[in-house]
């Protein structure tokens, strides 16, 4: 089930999965150092703690319902991510990618069809409202090691 909601004039999709075939990282600058530039007190946050702050500011943009996508995960890579649609308000797609976390890193990829810069767009809509977040806890278990991380927000704090 895909999650649904308009920001700047442009309507976004965003379900479970991973970047799409053909799609690219942005080249400079990547994705965690183009979000921390644009909002300066990014930078004060571990990889985890700003996994945490995507997912929790991805909730609030979903009205809660990021956790229907799937509260717990356990890819045999260790990560997991959310497939993103731009679309225009007639409906064409726009752009398309993905952000992932795994443990230690955060990626984004995307394929720029009608605009110049995805990254720069979807940065543009996590920091519009920075301190809008909603608590949630999304997990991903090791499968080998039935290890658990968490990510998201108890409702004061990024999980860590």
């Amino acid at each position: 089930m895909a999650l649904k909601f308009e920001f700047d004039d442009h309507r976004w999709t965003i379900r479970a999965g991973f970047a799409p075939a053909g799609s690219r990282e942005g080249r400079a600058p990547i994705f965690v150092e183009a979000l921390r530039a644009a909002h300066p007190p990014l930078r004060n946050l571990t990889l985890h703690a700003l996994a945490s702050w995507i997912v929790s500011r991805l909730n609030f943009l979903t009205s809660g319902a990021l956790v229907l996508e799937g509260e717990e995960f356990a890819h045999d890579t260790g990560e997991f991510g959310y497939k993103i649609r731009l679309a225009d308000r007639g409906s064409a797609t726009l752009a398309h990618g993905a952000v992932v976390f795994g443990e230690g890193r955060i990626d984004f990829a995307s394929v720029d069809l009608g605009v110049d810069d995805f990254q720069a767009v979807f940065i543009k809509l996590l920091v519009d409202a920075p301190d809008d977040l909603a608590a949630c806890e999304i997990a991903v278990r090791d499968p080998e090691t039935g290890r658990r991380r968490s990510y998201g927000r108890d409702g004061r704090t990024l999980l860590q």
